[in-house]
């Protein structure tokens, strides 16, 4: 039995304490080994070690060994050498997983952890008596003090302590490094379908407090325990096979991890058990099982111990035969097995016997706690774009060149040399029986199929698309999508169905139940009691972060909208929301408090703020009304100038018109004569001459006429051809 490996001592308590041990250790050992083979046989980890292949850009044909199917009592993925792979055969492994897991995993991380915000809030639990009595006016005859102050008093007092609560859970959740860590959950959850966070678990923290006194600065440094979470590789868990899809249903849980053998010596006299550790390194490491192949290089390197941590039940004697003192059987415990021996055992954090796991699925698989992720969605799309490009590359090495054919014995090399090469000399036979030696060869070009391969490639990508949901555009490419602000709208939004599903889930699995451990913490080993009470973990973050990230735009538009005060919005509210989807911290660039105070007494030094603005807004329109005013005095006087220019270029244009018209009749005129010249035989110049004489007799007759009429004479130039005003009585002037 496992107990002959001790010395028998003198004392047969001692003696019976050990050999309890033992068997305490061989009980915890079945159980891993059962939970360990579970899951070897159930695939999943072969599905890892692919997926995380694939991610890399590896598979069996451009590596130096491909998988075979597990073969081991282990059930370990074996390996082999490629001599069955074809060495003239193309290899390249075109990688469409990689890009499609980080752009799945940032795309969530971006989405479920902004900055400066929290994924819960604490909120104290209603109680119906009192919140029904908050509006009662009447007189407490105990207290004297009205019902309804009480009853707010209470509420106020209540709701004052969650606020402390939450300040505190979320300070401890920072200092743990929460984003973090959960970046790393996320990413092996969209690579292999599940990521593990754990947490909370004591740890110790350095704090440094500074004391000045007279004799100086001291710097006094302590260690606290507090509370911490982590992120945890699924391949280190092994829940209980009775699990199903949640391992908080199982009975018990084993955590692989590894120390060197420095470490292991470092843990004694820490509440560990020293002669099982000194056994430990005497022994020196023992695996249980072989590492997987990301491991096994180190595990080569140096001596690695495997540490196996064990959560669950234990009875009362065998707790007291690991040092652990126990009032009761079948108490939740963590028990620590190095080379299959107990090195430590102590009681669980939790009353509430909780495994302090936590477990997201990318997307869910059928009675399993692993998930399957974007790795193996991408799967298929991925194999066929891996055929393809194969096929093309092999193609593309035939057809480079062309197939030469040559009857046999009708031409031969003249330096015996059978390869193609420039300027080379070939002979024919002489004995050949052939007219044209160019029959005797020839050359044939084969197709690269170029075309036809690059279609099942399109096909491939967009089956990746569809498998995993994440259309190019989340990857930043439009591709064919709509141009127009609504269409790309609602694209986004189909698109990020998935996300929406993973958002949910990361409230029900991680933040719920996660949050809640650390608000048992507080109340367990909490130093501030005013922060305690009956409160409740409200998860609104990763939900509310999605559908304020969808929201953007219309924050954007909102913003219009805060600057009018019918509308009731706070715009420095609103500018917080629109920073933190912005990804900036509103604490950077919005004022202080103490900056708002400075801004408003040094308005009230100015003067009332009110008066100032109202002044303003008066000389704002004082100076509306003179620039109007200006503005149509400068409009009429521009009218006015119009009108001028227009009368003025009709004057010119009629002007120019009269002596247009002018011009034409002196030259009819000149015709004229000029035809009554040559009609009489009269020169032009004695008509000008006539003409001038009877045009300096009728104006001479015209001013006689206008003097007859001022001095009633009669005085004649020249025999008028009528009678003139005066001469001849009215009506006669063609008698007399």
């Amino acid at each position: 039995m496992y107990v002959d490996k001790f010395d028998k001592q003198d004392d047969d308590g001692e003696y019976a304490r050990l050999a309890r041990l033992a068997v305490f250790s061989e009980s915890l050992m079945r159980k891993r080994i059962e939970a360990v083979n579970y899951r070897k046989e159930s695939g999943v980890e072969i599905a890892w070690q692919e997926d995380d292949d694939y991610y890399a850009g590896v598979d069996e044909y451009n590596q130096g060994a491909s998988y075979v199917k597990p073969s081991t009592a282990d059930g370990r993925v074996m390996y082999r050498n490629r001599s069955n792979v074809d060495s003239n055969r193309s290899t390249v492994f075109a990688n469409i997983t990689a890009p499609y897991v980080d752009m799945a995993a940032a795309r969530a991380a971006d989405m479920l952890l902004p900055t400066e915000d929290r994924p819960f809030s604490i909120a104290n639990t209603p109680i119906p008596e009192i919140a029904g009595q908050s509006e009662r006016e009447d007189i407490d005859p105990q207290t004297g003090q009205m019902v309804g102050e009480m009853a707010k008093m209470y509420i106020a007092e209540a709701e004052e302590k969650a606020e402390k609560a939450e300040n505190q859970i979320w300070d401890w959740v920072v200092e743990s490094g929460w984003h973090s860590e959960m970046r790393k959950v996320i990413e092996r959850s969209a690579r292999i379908g599940v990521g593990v966070l754990k947490g909370p678990y004591p740890v110790k923290r350095k704090a440094r407090v500074m004391t000045k006194d007279d004799s100086g600065i001291t710097i006094v440094i302590e260690e606290k325990l507090k509370p911490c979470s982590v992120m945890v590789d699924a391949w280190d868990i092994y829940p209980d096979p009775a699990c199903g899809n949640d391992i908080h249903n199982g009975a018990y849980l084993f955590e692989r991890s590894e120390l060197n053998a420095k470490q292991l010596a470092g843990l004694k006299g820490g509440g560990y058990i020293d002669s099982q550790i000194d056994l430990c390194l005497k022994e020196g490491a023992q695996k249980q099982r072989k590492l997987d192949d990301r491991r096994k290089k180190e595990s080569e390197k140096a001596e690695i111990f495997e540490v196996w941590h064990y959560y669950g039940t234990a009875s009362k004697e065998d707790m007291e035969s690991a040092n652990c003192p126990c009032d009761m059987d079948g108490k939740n415990v963590i028990v620590s097995m190095v080379n299959d021996k107990v090195i430590k055992a102590t009681f669980s954090v939790f009353d509430s016997g909780e495994f302090p796991y936590d477990v997201i699925q990318w997307q869910s698989r059928t009675d399993s706690w692993c998930g399957i992720g974007v790795a193996r969605q991408v799967r298929t799309a991925q194999n066929m774009i891996n055929a393809a490009w194969r096929n093309l590359m092999d193609n593309a090495g035939v057809s480079a060149g062309p197939q030469f054919i040559m009857m046999d014995g009708i031409v031969y090399p003249a330096d015996g040399v059978w390869e193609i090469a420039p300027l080379k000399v070939w002979r024919a036979d002489n004995g050949a029986d052939i007219n044209d030696v160019r029959n005797a060869i020839t050359s044939i070009v084969i197709p690269s199929m170029q075309v036809e391969l690059q279609n099942i490639i399109t096909m491939a990508l967009e089956l990746a698309e569809r498998a995993t949901s994440m259309p190019l555009l989340l990857q930043g490419q439009q591709g064919a999508a709509t141009d127009t602000v609504g269409g790309m709208s609602i694209l986004q939004n189909n698109g990020n169905t998935v996300l929406r599903r993973i958002a949910k889930q990361f409230d029900d699995y991680i933040t719920v139940p996660h949050i809640n451990r650390y608000y048992e913490w507080l109340m367990m080993y909490g130093d501030d009691d005013s922060a305690k009470g009956d409160f409740n973990v409200i998860a609104h973050g990763s939900s509310a972060f999605y559908e304020r990230d969808a929201q953007n735009q219309a924050l954007m538009q909102l913003m219009q909208m805060a600057l009018q005060p019918g509308f009731g919005i706070n715009p420095e509210k609103l500018m917080t929301e629109i920073l933190k989807i912005n990804k900036i911290s509103p604490d950077k660039v919005l004022f202080s408090e103490e900056e708002k105070q400075a801004q408003a007494e040094a308005q009230q030094g100015q003067g009332d703020p009110a008066m100032e603005v109202a002044q303003l807004k008066a000389e704002t329109e004082m100076k509306k009304a003179e620039l109007t005013q200006s503005s149509d005095a400068s409009e009429i006087e521009l009218k006015k100038q119009a009108m001028e220019a227009e009368m003025a270029l009709k004057l010119s244009m009629q002007k120019e018109e009269h002596e247009h018209q002018l011009a034409l009749k002196k030259m009819e005129m000149d015709i004229e004569i000029m035809r009554l010249a040559a009609a009489q035989q009269i020169s032009v110049e004695n008509i000008k001459s006539q003409l001038a004489s009877t045009t300096i007799k009728l104006q001479t007759q015209k001013e006689l006429s206008y003097a007859n009429q001022d001095h009633d004479r009669t005085m004649e130039a020249i025999k008028p051809p009528t009678e003139p005003h005066g001469i001849a009585p009215d009506g006669e002037a063609w008698q007399k």
